[in-house]
């Protein structure tokens, strides 16, 4: 921790959010928590996992900072990359605004505007990349690319995200919650297709070792990727099923208003000096994130997608899927009796 925090105040940003820190005097608490659900995987031969970093709340009178303790069984270079900017993200980001709300007594605005997510993720990327001029997160690409398209992604994400507005969005509360239901059952019934299809493929690694002799422990490397994505699937989808239950009961509960309370309180929200202080920090971090990555080469890092992959490290004589794809299509080719029916897999759970 202490090393992440020191590397976190070499970038020129995190030092100066700091410093307004500790002018504001505002205490925080930084703890590691196990967060339910996440599971460490390899990604192109490193060790991370898969679930939120963190987590920042108001607690009475401080911040209350809880990073995933996952982090601790990860490989040393990820914790070096990825904790400083996820600090800086929730500490320097969530936190100083955070502070801010609960001072104006405006907490349940903020937590509701996807400013307050948007403003700790160009927080959290300019440390990134002022420490060593690429971003750790792949994000901040898509971001750069099209800001209002990866803000609605987010959306889709998580159920924090969900249930939060655009400006725009909170002239409308209750129908954008109604289409991004719809968005979420969509994108659900989209990721349970490709589960189907993922899963398909055991079949056809049963088959090669089965009926064609291929050495079972050749296949291991493919196995581990094949049941680490259907689980990356599952977790997905499971997020999803919260998501929509989520949203959908905020709409049945602002339905059941007589007074419709909470879409006046939200459509007031836009209103808030708060917002606007904040919309203006927002244009400034993304204006020099833009022209912080304009002034170099970087491009994006595909290797830092964090989508689950086999592992570099299994084995020279392993066989990849790539190759897999190519042995079913010479096999499809050759033996077209082989397939005439499709084979039974006994991993496909």
């Amino acid at each position: 921790m202490t090393r992440a925090v020191a590397r976190m105040l070499q970038a020129p940003t995190g030092r100066a959010l700091a410093e307004r820190f500790i002018v504001e005097d505002t205490p925080a608490v930084i703890r590691f928590e196990a967060f339910e659900g996440s599971r460490i995987y390899t990604a192109n031969g490193r060790k991370i996992f898969h679930a939120p970093r963190a987590l920042t709340g108001w607690q009475e009178d401080h911040i209350d900072v809880r990073l995933n303790l996952d982090y601790l069984g990860t490989d040393d270079e990820f914790q070096e990359q990825d904790l400083p900017p996820t600090l800086a993200h929730e500490l320097l980001g969530h936190g100083l605004w955070s502070a801010r709300a609960a001072r104006e007594s405006a907490l349940l605005a903020i937590l509701h505007h996807e400013l307050n997510e948007e403003n700790a993720r160009l927080v959290g990327w300019r440390v990134d990349f002022e420490l060593d001029g690429r971003f750790e997160e792949i994000g901040a690409w898509a971001y750069l690319a099209d800001p209002s398209g990866f803000l609605r992604y987010l959306k889709l994400r998580h159920v924090l995200y969900a249930l939060t507005w655009s400006t725009a969005e909170l002239g409308r509360p209750r129908e954008t919650l109604e289409e991004r239901s719809q968005a979420a059952q969509a994108k659900r019934d989209a990721l349970r297709t490709r589960l189907a299809n993922h899963l398909s493929w055991n079949a056809v690694i049963d088959h090669f070792v089965l009926l064609h002799g291929v050495v079972e422990t050749r296949m291991c490397g493919l196995r581990n990727y094949m049941a680490d994505a259907a689980d990356s699937y599952h977790g997905e989808i499971a997020v999803l099923d919260t998501l929509i239950a989520e949203v959908d009961a905020a709409v049945e509960r602002m339905i059941a208003e007589p007074d419709g309370c909470s879409e006046r309180y939200l459509r007031q929200v836009a209103t808030y000096p708060l917002i606007a202080d904040l919309q203006r920090e927002v244009d400034h971090n993304a204006r020099r994130l833009r022209e912080q990555v304009r002034g170099t080469l970087a491009t994006p890092d595909l290797r830092n997608d964090g989508s689950v992959q086999m592992d570099e490290d299994s084995g020279p004589d392993q066989i990849t899927f790539a190759q897999l794809l190519e042995m079913y299509r010479q096999d499809r080719e050759e033996h077209p009796e082989h397939w005439r029916t499709a084979p039974k897999s006994s991993n496909n759970t």
